[in-house]
């Protein structure tokens, strides 16, 4: 069973949500940071609804806990850069009691799907995207949900290039209308996901 092991220091999570981003100013508005936006845009409603109970901040992640839909969700954004996100979330996972891998929810961008694209996954490859290799390969494990944000543009373009690049004007618009998407994705998700009892 997927982290089974009962301690009494372990904290409860019905879900822990990770969007995936690189931490800095220079990334900011970049195709990669699409995981940060989503984040940044549920914690902006989520405090507008007073549902964050605990926040908590370290050089490696900052993590907000609420209370969504009558359930205990993490929110976690790894500030290790993009590559060693599997790295913070197993440490954090080693701190919480969670039910199975459907529990783990990952929120990236995905250069293999147009931008205005949202696709939600299962038990899938990383398909090159270094911060979900990086998860699968700390984990030891690929069976979690993912929540896939498109950024591929219309015009022939660098992927390593433009994904670390700020986005033109009309390409950032589309791209956060994918992240608001996303963010009732999530909400929807919630509510329908079932709520496992506190051990």
């Amino acid at each position: 069973m997927f982290l089974q092991k009962v301690f009494k220091n372990k904290k409860h999570a019905d879900i822990v949500i990770v969007g995936l981003g690189n931490p800095g100013k220079e990334f900011k508005k970049t195709p990669h940071n699409a995981g940060f936006e989503v984040i940044d845009l549920l914690l902006e409603m989520l405090q507008q609804r007073k549902a964050i109970k605990r926040e908590e901040h370290t050089k490696e992640y900052a993590l907000y806990q609420a209370h969504i839909q009558s359930k205990t969700v993490i929110l976690v954004k790894p500030l290790l850069f993009m590559n060693k996100s599997g790295q913070v979330l197993k440490k954090i996972l080693s701190e919480y009691v969670t039910q199975s891998p459907q529990c783990v929810w990952v929120v990236h961008d995905d250069i293999d799907l147009p931008l205005s694209s949202l696709r939600i996954s299962f038990d899938s490859q990383s398909a090159g995207n270094k911060g979900v290799q990086n998860i699968i390969d700390e984990l030891e494990r690929k069976d979690f949900y993912r929540f896939r944000i498109g950024v591929r543009p219309n015009e022939q373009f660098d992927p390593v290039v433009f994904v670390t690049k700020p986005l033109q004007p009309t390409q950032q618009k589309t791209l956060a209308e994918t992240v608001n998407k996303c963010v009732f994705a999530l909400v929807e998700s919630i509510a329908t996901s079932p709520q496992h009892a506190q051990q």
